[in-house]
């Protein structure tokens, strides 16, 4: 661990002197600033979209929390936090809301595919800086496009009908 330091203000570690180590730690932070933005944006608006939006974000979570609890597959040797790691959180949060917003903007190419990116990004982060396994990171990326496909069959007749 003493190769390791942290990210000021989160638990995200990265090898001194690392400079892609340290911004591929700013890029884990982006499912957590997606949520802090949803939920900014429902307490100011109101709007019915970002409470789905936002309650789907919630329901993956809980059942990324399940999945560990299930599986109970341990993170890497190297990881620098204990605990199960299948799937990736992370991984699982950016891709859900990759699909949701390429679900939503699907006349914008160039658009999709910078969501795609960031996402891919995200998940990349997870296995470089050794929280999950390329095998962990690839399950929580399936189940958060899966899970996004599903919460927007489910959500978009309910907003089409309020």
């Amino acid at each position: 661990m003493e190769d390791y330091i942290p990210l000021e203000l989160t638990y995200i570690v990265y090898k001194k002197n690392d400079l892609t180590g340290l911004l591929l730690g700013f890029s884990s932070l982006i499912p957590l600033t997606c949520f802090a933005s949803l939920v900014t944006l429902f307490l100011y608006t109101k709007d019915t979209t970002i409470q789905y939006a936002l309650l789907g974000f919630v329901c993956l979570e809980i059942i990324n929390s399940i999945l560990k609890y299930i599986l109970k597959q341990q993170r890497p040797e190297k990881s620098p936090i204990s605990g199960f790691g299948m799937p990736s959180d992370h991984s699982g949060l950016s891709f859900y809301i990759a699909t949701s917003l390429v679900l939503t903007c699907k006349f914008s190419f160039s658009l999709n595919i910078v969501f795609v990116l960031v996402a891919s990004t995200v998940a990349y982060s997870r296995f470089y800086l050794h929280y999950h396994s390329l095998y962990q990171v690839l399950c929580g990326g399936c189940i958060g496009v899966l899970f996004g496909m599903i919460w927007w069959e489910i959500k978009n007749p309910l907003i089409l009908n309020f």
